[in-house]
């Protein structure tokens, strides 16, 4: 009876630690835009808890010391992650999309412009992670209206956001973010207007995702 409540400790000692361990990851991260622009590494190594990992992106619960299991909150506020090769830019630094636990990954990387994309296969954890308006439906019209108009159409007609961020253009320091850039839902216009394109309005205004996103490729050579 003894050996039996013993191997019934021990696995669950192990269980425990299993669940424990495959939460817990290991990435680099850049404090500021500009520790992202000169491939400087702030930190390396750092442990971090996540409650979720998907394709584009790792929803966390905490930064810790993995020796000492110690929470490091001071890393919240890094910029962007690397894990596994890919960049995930902290969401706390976007301005449609604000939560200092959810990392999204770069689709698009270049010395100028990065940029995420949003589609219908995009988790509700990140399409629902934008500023807080009060509740009720004006509440949820409130939130909507900051993004019309900023729907892009793929040649297979499905809808696309692009979260842009302008690596030459840096926000001073406010609240809990540091100097760095921020992301945004961007516009044809804004598009137009950031990527100094020479094309008509009439050839913005029916610009395809594909289009803006070898737009902004070009001008990141």
């Amino acid at each position: 009876m003894r050996r039996k409540s013993i191997l019934i400790l021990f696995l669950s000692i192990v269980g425990t630690y299993s669940i424990y361990a495959q939460d817990t990851i290991k990435v680099n991260l850049y404090k500021t835009t500009d520790d992202y622009i000169i491939k400087k590494y702030t930190d390396t190594g750092i442990s971090l808890i996540v409650k979720e990992i998907g394709e584009n992106h790792i929803q966390i619960k905490k930064f810790i010391d993995i020796h000492t299991g110690k929470t490091l909150n001071n890393k919240n506020t890094s910029w962007a992650i690397v894990y596994k090769g890919n960049t995930y830019l902290n969401l706390g630094y976007t301005n449609d999309l604000n939560n200092w636990k959810i990392f999204l990954r770069f689709n698009l990387e270049g010395n100028n412009f990065c940029a995420s994309f949003i589609d219908e296969e995009t988790p509700n954890s990140i399409k629902n992670s934008g500023a807080y308006y009060g509740g009720g439906l004006t509440g949820v019209l409130i939130k909507e209206s900051t993004k019309w108009g900023k729907n892009w159409i793929k040649e297979n007609g499905s809808k696309v956001k692009i979260l842009f961020t302008n690596l030459n253009k840096q926000n001073q320091p406010f609240g809990n973010r540091n100097k760095s850039s921020l992301g945004y839902f961007i516009t044809r216009k804004e598009l137009k207007e950031k990527l100094q394109l020479e094309e008509k309005d009439e050839k913005i205004e029916s610009m395809s995702f594909e289009e803006a996103i070898s737009a902004i490729n070009q001008k990141n050579q």
